[in-house]
């Protein structure tokens, strides 16, 4: 993930991605989690749902969407 550099503060609405990289005796690894502020929309919420039960469905189904 890339982020737009701006001064908007995160409120209501905003979709943060937090990045984490933790490394342990030479090794690293990428942690990432979504952060929505405020009620997420239908959309999102139903997709986190999908992924929670089939982590790499809504990879594949992101990917289609692209392709298609």
């Amino acid at each position: 993930m890339h982020a737009i550099v701006d001064d908007v503060p995160l409120g209501e609405g905003s979709l943060l991605h937090l990045k984490l990289i933790p490394q342990y005796q030479g090794y690293s690894s990428r942690i990432m989690r979504p952060v929505y502020f405020g009620v997420a929309p239908r959309e999102i919420t139903e997709i986190a749902r999908i992924h929670r039960r089939h982590p790499r469905s809504a990879v594949r189904s992101d990917e289609a969407r692209r392709e298609g």
